[in-house]
C-alpha cells in the first residue's frame, strides 16, 4: 500500500503473538484508514489501535500514526491500548504478580520496538 511504511514485532521473546506498525505519511490516509476499519464518519484522529479482524493470525493488534504527529506520549497510549487487548486476550488474572509483570514487560517491548523501528533509521540516515 503506497504511503506507509508497516512493521511487525513479537511482543516477548517468548511469544508469537505479534504487534504491527503502520505508519502513514499523511493525515488523510490515516483518517481513511481509520473510517476503513471502523466503518465510523470520524473526523480526525492522531492515532489508533486496531484488534479487530487483523488478517494475520499471530498479530493480536496493530498500531497506526501519521509520521507528522508521533510523539513517545502517543506511542505509550497506544501501546496501553494494545497490552489491554494482549491482557483481555489471555483473560489475564491482575491479582497475579508474574501477570502484572508480564504485562508490564510486554508494554515496555511495545514501546521501545515502536521507537526503534520509527525513530531509530531516521537517526541512522542522519549520521
Amino acid at each position: 500500500m503506497k504511503g506507509i511504511q508497516k512493521y511487525t514485532f513479537p511482543i516477548s521473546k517468548s511469544s508469537t503473538l505479534r504487534i504491527g506498525v503502520v505508519v502513514h505519511t499523511s493525515q488523510a490516509k490515516l483518517n481513511a484508514r481509520h473510517r476503513k476499519i471502523t466503518g465510523g464518519e470520524v473526523g480526525e484522529v492522531e492515532a489508533f489501535c486496531h484488534y479487530e479482524h487483523v488478517p494475520s493470525t499471530d498479530k493480536i493488534a496493530e498500531l497506526h500514526f501519521y509520521r507528522q504527529h508521533i510523539t513517545p506520549q502517543l506511542i505509550a497510549h497506544e501501546a496501553f491500548h494494545a497490552t489491554l487487548v494482549l491482557a483481555r486476550h489471555w483473560h489475564a488474572d491482575l491479582e497475579n504478580g508474574d501477570m502484572e509483570e508480564m504485562l508490564a514487560e510486554t508494554i515496555e517491548n511495545i514501546i521501545l520496538s515502536t521507537l526503534n523501528l520509527i525513530w531509530m533509521p531516521a537517526k541512522k540516515d542522519k549520521l
